[in-house]
């Protein structure tokens, strides 16, 4: 069976528009705490790691964001982030924001693996390939 990575935020008032409602762009802060969490607790290598020893960032190349039920001030909501696919240079990943077992919102993110000193994308670290596939689930 893959794995699933879950990773829980509360929703803060500064999360929020005045009306109390999460306000969009504050789901792409919060997924980017799901990944921190994600490489250190899920594939064992922190993104600091990667940036202070290996010199590699981790970039996204593309995003899509879809919207289903709005997430209030207070709420907590739990993200589940699963991989689409990789590929040589890349990873797809699917981050799913539920509540209550009910689907908020879903981020489909194309991420590179990216050296700091020729800012272009490198190889999938060999290392950590077999661990990003653990959490392969196939295409949205």
């Amino acid at each position: 069976m893959n794995k699933v990575f879950a990773h829980e935020v509360q929703v803060h008032s500064a999360d929020c528009d005045p009306a109390g409602i999460v306000f969009y762009p504050q789901f792409l802060m919060m997924t980017e705490g799901a990944k921190d969490d994600w490489f250190e607790r899920g594939l064992g290598h922190s993104r600091r790691e990667l940036l202070s020893e290996r010199r590699l960032t981790v970039e996204p190349d593309q995003i899509r964001c879809d919207f289903s039920v709005p997430v209030r001030m207070g709420e907590a909501l739990t993200f589940e982030l699963s991989v689409s696919e990789i590929s040589d240079a890349s990873v797809r990943i699917r981050i799913v924001g539920k509540r209550d077992a009910v689907e908020h919102l879903t981020i489909t993110q194309t991420i590179a693996f990216v050296s700091l000193d020729t800012r272009s994308a490198v190889p999938v670290p060999g290392d950590l390939r077999p661990r990003i596939a653990e959490y392969l689930a196939g295409p949205a």
